[in-house]
């Protein structure tokens, strides 16, 4: 009834790679480029959207979404300091 999605994890010596691949609807409005702006100092009026997206950038070292062949791939490197 529903899409499958896999999660791919890779190990290597200087990184970790996490890869998320569907078939689910293209998500053709992702944007990895843009900043969430927010005063950190007024926790009241938080934007309702995009904080996922935010705390995933701040946190991995290279982020990015493609489209090949029917398939969403969300694709997120950390390497190791």
């Amino acid at each position: 009834s529903g899409n499958q999605v896999q999660l791919n994890f890779m190990i290597y010596s200087d990184r970790f790679e996490i890869q998320i691949i569907d078939n689910g609807l293209p998500a053709h409005n992702l944007k990895l480029d843009s900043q969430l702006e927010f005063d950190v100092n007024d926790i009241d009026n938080l934007p309702e959207g995009g904080m996922g997206l935010f705390l995933i950038k701040q946190i991995m070292d290279n982020v990015s979404y493609t489209i090949e062949t029917n398939r969403n791939i969300f694709f997120m490197i950390k390497y190791f300091n």
